[in-house]
Parts: C-alpha cells; sequence; structure tokens
C-alpha cells in the first residue's frame, strides 16, 4: 500500500494520513529485562560495521562549541566560529542557550520515569503500524532488516493541529506539559540559531524562518538499553538528518552518540546542560553544500542505559529547497543541488530504505549523483553504483534496513516516478527491496493538544448582547442606551496626545544584551506607568501585518459566517462579548474573537475560525511569536525584581496564554460610549498590538486618562496584576480602557501571558519592605483569583480585593 502525504494549507479539513505497514518487533527494553545477556541475532551487525573499541574520545574536544548569547549579541568572532562549524564539522554543542537547566532535568526526568513504567502501561501509547508517532519502532519494513538497540517514544509537537493526542503519554502525570513546555523552549533556541544562520549565510537574520514558510517540529525519545555486547550493535545506525537543524539533549554522564569526521567515528561527550546541533539535509542543500549535513549514529553501553531527547525543526513541506543563488560559486558556477519541494523529497526519502545520506541523492543535479559510492562491476551487467544504506532521521522516526549495499544503476536513477532500488548481501546475492514507503506525517488538523482529558475551564454564564458592528451597519447613527454611559464615565473630548509621547518606550534588543540603562528604564516605566512600547522586539513586520490583515478580513465576513464560532452563554472562547453579567449591565462599543492559544489542550478548535483561509496557521504563528517576546521580558523583569533571568517563568508552573482581537466599530457618539470599560489585567503582563492610525487605548496615570499613540510595528506591554501581586505592589497594574472613533473602525490584538491555575501568587519576601514589613496581598492560588475576578463584571481593580491581607481590603 503506498499513500501520500498531505497537500494543501495547513487546516482542519486535513485527514489524517495513512502510512506503509510496519513489521513489529521486540521492545529491546523488555529484552533485556528478561535476560540481560541475551543479543538477539538480527541486532548484531557484520562485522566491518561494528562500532570498534578504539577510544576516539580525545577527539571529543575538537568538536566545536558555540555561545548563544554571544551569537546574540552579533558577535563577530562567534559568528565566524559558527561559520566554521558548520563547514567543517557540521555538528556543534551550544551554551548559554537560555533554557533553563531545571526545565532540562524535568525532562529528562519525566522521560527516564515513562521507560521505568511496565511494558503494559507503556504500550497504550503504542504506535500503530501505519503511523510514526507513538511508542515503539517504526519503519522495520522486512522480517530480514537489521534491528536497532533501541526503543522510542515519537512525537509531532508543532504545528499543534498535527499532533495526535492520544500518543501523547499520560503517565507519568504532568510528562505531557513538560514535553509541551521543553518542546516549546528547544523552538526558542531553533530561531535564534536561525536568525544567526541567516546572517552567516550573507541573508537579513529572518531570512531562513521565512524559507521554511511553517516551522514544524518533532520530537523523538530514544531509549538505549544497556547491553552485554555493546561492539557487536548499534543503538541507531548511521544517517543523516531530512531537517534543517537537528537539536539533541544527551545524558549528562553516558556518552553515545558518534559522528562522522574524516572518516573516523567521533564521540560527541555531553557538556553538562548544552545542547547538540547537528546542520541537516535542507541547509546542506539551501546552502550548496557549503555546511555539511554529516552522517552520525548511536552506540550502546555495556552497564548503564541511556536516554536522548531529539528535536527535528523542519520547512513545511510547500517550502522550496534549491541552492541559494548567493551560495552558488560564482567562478565555478557548479549548483550541486536542483529545486525540489520539501514535501517531495521528504516523500522520496520515505520511498526508499534510507541509510548514510542515499536520500539527498534525489535532490542532486544528474550528474551530481554519483557521490559518496563506490563503482563496481556486477555480474558482467553496466557499471553500478555502490553505496552503504542506513536510517532515515524523520521526525525522529527510522527505518533502518541493516548494512546491506544499495545498488543503483548510473543512468537517470529517479527518472523513474516509482525507482527500484536492489540490495546486495555480503555474497553478492540480490534480494530485491520491497519498499513502498510514501509516508504521511502528521495526524488531524487543529485537534487541541498536551493532553485531552484536561478540558480547558468554562466560566460564569454570560448574558447575550447584540453585536454592535450589526447594529452599525443596520444604522450607523443609531447608539443603543445600554451602552450610553453615565456623564461622570465618559471619555472627555480634552485632546490629552501631547502626554503620549511621555509613554516610556523600551528597546528589547538592548534589554537582550544586558544593558543597564534599558533595564532601569524598564523598572522605572513598571513602577510609574504600569505601561510601555516595545521597539526592536524581533518579530518580523510581515508576521504583525499578516495578523492584521486576517483579523481585519474575518470581521468583515457575514454576521452568518462568524456566527459558526460564536461564543456559548458558559464559556470564555468564541466569538462575541464575554463578561455581561445582568440585563442591565452599560454595555462596550466593541466585538471580540477570544481564543485560548497555550499550552495547547486548553485550545477550543470549534471556535478557531477557518475563514479566512489561512487564518488559524496565522494566529498560531503570531502567538508563538508574542510568547518569545514574552518569555524575553519576563528575562529581565526577573531581573529588575531581583532574581535570577529564569525565576518569573519558573513561577508561572505553566505559562498560559490567551489571545483576543477586539473590534471596535465607528461610533457616531464616540463622547458617550467605551470600547472597553476601564479595567487593570488579572494577568502577568498584557502585550497588545495596536492598529498604525487608529488610537483608542488609553490609561491612567496621575488621574488623567493619557492616549497611547502607535508606534509603527511596536508591541504595548502592560504590567498586569500578578506582576503587582508578585512585587508587593512596587509595579503598577494600571487601569485602562478603550474609546471608540467617529469615523473609523479599530481593530486590537491582546496577548493575555498568565500563570497555571495551580501557581501560587503572592509577595516574594525580597520584595517586602524589611522596615515597614507591610505585606499587601496574600497567598491565593492563581486559578482562585481568575475564578473569583470572572464572577463579575470587568470593571476597574475591584478584583484584586480577593489577594489583599483583610486589613488592607
Amino acid at each position: 500500500m503506498v499513500s501520500t502525504i498531505h497537500t494543501g494549507k495547513m487546516g482542519s479539513n486535513e485527514e489524517a494520513p495513512t502510512y506503509a505497514p510496519w513489521i513489529p518487533v521486540p521492545n529491546v527494553q523488555e529484552l533485556v529485562r528478561e535476560d540481560p545477556l541475551q543479543v538477539p541475532q538480527r541486532y548484531v551487525r557484520e562485522p566491518e560495521n561494528r562500532p570498534k573499541l578504539t577510544d576516539m574520545s580525545h577527539l571529543s574536544s575538537l568538536v566545536p562549541v558555540i555561545d548563544l548569547s554571544l551569537l546574540l549579541l552579533g558577535n563577530k568572532e562567534e559568528l565566524n566560529k559558527l561559520d566554521l562549524a558548520c563547514q567543517d564539522w557540521g555538528f556543534f554543542q551550544v551554551v548559554n542557550h537560555g533554557v533553563a537547566e531545571e526545565l532540562l532535568q524535568k525532562m529528562k526526568d519525566a522521560a527516564a520515569e515513562f521507560f521505568e513504567l511496565p511494558l503494559e502501561e507503556k504500550n497504550k501509547y503504542a504506535m500503530p503500524s501505519d503511523d510514526i508517532q507513538g511508542y515503539g519502532h517504526a519503519y522495520v519494513v522486512s522480517e530480514e532488516q537489521m534491528l536497532d538497540w533501541s526503543d522510542a517514544l515519537i512525537l509531532v509537537v508543532h504545528p499543534s493541529h498535527y499532533r495526535k493526542l492520544k500518543f501523547w503519554p499520560n503517565s507519568p502525570i504532568g510528562l505531557q506539559e513538560i514535553i509541551d513546555e521543553y518542546s516549546n523552549a528547544i523552538r526558542k533556541v531553533a530561531t535564534e540559531l536561525f536568525q544567526s544562520l541567516s546572517l552567516i549565510m550573507g541573508m537579513d537574520k529572518e531570512a531562513l524562518l521565512r524559507l521554511h514558510k511553517q516551522l514544524v517540529q518533532g520530537y523523538r525519545v530514544n531509549y538505549y538499553p544497556p547491553c552485554s555486547k555493546p561492539d557487536q550493535v548499534l543503538g541507531i545506525t548511521p544517517h543523516s538528518d531530512t531537517s534543517t537543524i537537528t537539536i539533541l539533549m544527551q545524558d549528562n554522564d553516558v556518552c553515545g552518540l558518534q559522528l562522522m569526521h574524516n572518516n573516523e567515528w567521533v564521540p560527541v561527550n555531553p557538556i553538562p546542560d548544552a545542547l547538540v546541533v547537528n546542520v541537516g539535509d535542507i541547509i546542506e542543500i539551501w546552502s550548496n553544500g557549503k555546511y555539511k549535513s554529516i552522517e552520525h549514529r548511536a552506540v550502546a553501553n555495556d552497564n548503564k542505559a541511556r536516554v536522548s531527547y531529539a528535536t527535528f525543526v523542519y520547512p513545511h513541506e510547500e517550502a522550496e529547497i534549491e541552492p541559494l543563488n548567493h551560495m552558488i560559486d560564482p567562478k565555478t558556477k557548479q549548483q550541486i543541488y536542483k529545486k525540489v519541494k520539501y514535501g517531495d523529497y521528504l516523500r522520496n526519502s520515505m520511498k526508499k530504505k534510507l541509510e548514510g545520506k542515499a536520500h539527498t541523492e534525489m535532490a542532486k543535479l544528474e550528474d551530481q549523483v554519483i557521490s559518496h559510492t563506490q563503482k563496481i562491476t556486477w555480474k558482467g551487467n553496466s557499471d553500478l553504483n555502490v553505496g552503504k544504506t542506513s536510517g532515515v532521521d524523520l521526525v525522529g522516526g527510522y527505518y533502518d534496513v541493516s548494512d546491506n549495499i544499495v545498488v543503483q544503476a548510473v543512468y537517470k536513477p529517479f527518472a523513474s516516478a516509482s525507482p527500484t532500488y536492489q540490495s546486495v548481501s555480503g555474497d553478492g546475492e540480490v534480494e530485491r527491496c520491497r519498499n513502498r514507503m510514501s509516508k504521511a506525517l502528521f495526524g488531524n488538523a487543529f485537534r487541541g493538544a498536551m493532553g485531552s482529558n484536561d478540558e480547558a475551564p468554562t466560566f460564569t454564564p454570560w448574558v447575550p448582547v447584540p453585536n454592535v458592528q450589526e447594529l452599525v451597519r443596520e444604522d450607523p447613527l443609531q447608539v443603543p442606551p445600554r451602552y450610553v454611559r453615565e456623564p461622570e464615565d465618559r471619555p472627555k473630548l480634552t485632546d490629552m496626545s501631547r502626554l503620549s509621547s511621555l509613554v516610556p518606550v523600551i528597546d528589547l534588543s538592548l534589554l537582550l544584551l544586558g544593558n543597564k540603562e534599558e533595564l532601569n528604564k524598564l523598572d522605572l516605566a513598571s513602577q510609574d506607568w504600569g505601561f510601555f512600547q516595545v521597539v526592536n522586539h524581533g518579530i518580523a513586520k510581515q508576521v504583525l501585518q499578516n495578523m492584521k490583515d486576517a483579523a481585519a478580513e474575518f470581521f468583515e465576513l457575514p454576521l452568518e459566517e462568524k456566527n459558526k464560532y460564536v461564543m456559548s452563554s458558559s464559556d470564555v472562547q468564541g466569538y462575541g462579548q464575554a463578561y455581561v453579567v445582568s440585563e442591565e449591565q452599560i454595555l462596550d462599543w466593541s466585538d471580540a474573537l477570544i481564543l485560548l492559544v497555550h499550552p495547547s489542550h486548553y485550545r477550543k478548535l470549534k471556535f478557531w475560525p477557518k475563514s479566512p483561509t489561512g487564518l488559524q496557521e496565522i494566529i498560531e504563528e503570531y502567538s508563538n511569536a508574542i510568547r518569545k517576546v514574552a518569555t524575553d521580558l519576563f528575562q529581565s523583569l526577573s531581573l529588575i525584581m531581583g532574581m535570577d533571568k529564569d525565576a518569573l517563568l519558573g513561577m508561572h508552573k505553566q505559562l498560559m496564554q490567551g489571545y483576543r482581537v477586539n473590534y471596535y466599530p465607528p461610533c457616531s457618539k464616540p463622547d458617550q460610549v467605551l470600547g472597553i470599560t476601564p479595567h487593570s489585567d488579572a494577568s502577568t503582563i498584557t502585550i497588545l498590538m495596536q492598529d498604525d492610525d487608529v488610537c483608542g487605548l488609553q490609561l491612567m496615570h496621575n488621574n488623567e486618562w493619557v492616549p497611547v499613540n502607535p508606534i509603527p510595528d511596536a508591541l504595548v506591554v502592560n504590567v498586569g496584576d500578578t506582576i503587582e501581586i508578585w512585587s508587593n505592589g512596587k509595579y503598577k497594574s494600571i487601569e485602562h480602557r478603550a474609546v471608540a472613533n467617529d469615523t473609523k473602525a479599530r481593530v486590537s490584538h491582546a496577548t493575555f501571558i498568565t500563570p497555571s491555575v495551580e501557581a501560587d501568587i503572592e509577595p516574594l519576601n525580597h520584595m517586602i519592605d524589611p522596615k515597614t514589613k507591610q505585606q499587601i496581598y496574600k497567598k491565593v492560588k492563581y486559578g482562585d483569583y481568575l475564578r473569583n475576578s470572572m464572577k463579575k463584571k470587568l470593571q476597574g481593580k475591584a478584583h484584586t480585593e480577593i489577594a489583599k491581607v483583610e486589613t488592607l481590603a
């Protein structure tokens, strides 16, 4: 059976793919449990393919080490080291990558606990014979195939609509959330590395990310049991990766990874808390062979088990991969690779029992195909290409076919739509490789994510109200009484825009450099204003504009189309208005689309609009970019709060992210209504993208409503209640509101970053004045705080009273 990888745009109309069948094989960990001395014959390599006992560890120190913090500073010396590492080694270890040591250890501990579960428990997530996700072994396609001395858990983690949640283990408790947190952190490292790789490839720093169209991320945890005969087996067959880059976390005390360098297998000894990065085939192709996708393998240990954590980052299947023009030598003009779609490249790689780098031949120009091979004459026939075969690395999956030899005719080996390959055994006997394996990679589109048993919360029932945009469409002059504010609450016509220039502006790029002056500005902004605008935040203009355009298009749809995603009376997600709790309540002059975007198992996909086409993917891309800005800001906020830079993130337990798009129609009486009632946010921080040409946001400062005039492409950040509580009131969660415009509609995009409902929020000891010892807030669970705030109308800061010490409440 031959299946196809899905085509077309990513979206919920995609069907779950099917797979060519795998052959079930024993669980290696169970083999060892039953008899630690046994090594079945199918795991024993041919003598020439066995790992040598020669100790090459002295070469490990030569593997380059790259400091990511220096790369992010644009350090030229470090960029030059990266360039040489990619050319000469194709591998490097990364230090100062910004992933918290605690998070790395949590991932290791949870995975180790999973693999120690009874087999029947792990088999609840067993990989079926027609899939690539799950626990077990993929790509075993024949009864004669040489097997790897390892078991694995393989998942697709990003974009989240590719996830198949039935394969995400519920045991041990918290594993799903840890995988999600770890994968998000690794994706941040990947995107930061892409910036530096873009620069050394002679492009602007966002170029590689753009070339991907959609960044896709797979995750594979490999478990290598101890082996009584480690010199006869391989944990994973030699191969290169079909990814752009692969990022590996190793065990700190067991070495197993080896890479090929100058025809020697060099061990990559673990550096505590470092990450190993290797160049994948896609970088090799884009660079026209300048940067090398190197073969690597894993060996077994005679007395210790080993676990490794591989993250594969690669492009969307519609992305085109070919040598970039400026990477082709202008003197020789030799182009090694031709243009192929990544999906076609991937499909081709899955049609063959790949080992080594044979799968890269598909992308090579015909005159470049004969490489990495030995030319022989076989039984009097025409000359043939002979090359070693191993496994293919795909979303962490492999299908290795022993160490046979692939025989390939010299003439146009890929001219046929369905090329055939032959394997030659040691004695020259020919067998046909039954190799019809066009694999699809991913699961049902937009199916929630990490834990289907953990549902998004529901809320106090809302009272249904009219759609404001439709009111204006029906009669642009009408303003129903329920929207008219009391005179004392109406926006004044006095122009306060002169004060807008006083709102602080923070340069995030300087914060990331640890610039003391910028950190001081952040400290003062958080104390005096509770608001600031952020420039140089690293989000591409195109990502911002895509979000603006797609959201504007959504709100222009007919009401019946938008109402397909209407918010229910007991939920906060969807299209409509939340926080309306009585028939007498004064209403806001706005409509909204509200979604929970992270962690992804809180998503309710029935509320994610399918129109306009691509909106789901644009929200995903924008939200991921904003989350990166938030985590970057958390580092600086942690520092000014007197903690290490990862402290705030750790205090969240699980970072939560909501997204609200507000639509403010024009109003004939803008001085009588409010777009949103004055309130402070129950978040840690809120990040807002405004329209560039319509001002509507106002904040309270010194008893004046100050407009926050848009700075093109800047983001507005405000301190939320949670920071105010943790800082014992030093940093202010300020009331703010939105006003209407008489001639123009306005759209704003608010992202709310909050802690896990289980996180404790209370003043940090060192934030309490040692002289007065006055503690303004008491300890509360964030979930209790949030539930309390949801019980009443959104207004002012009344919801903060639940967290105040009784004498101050």
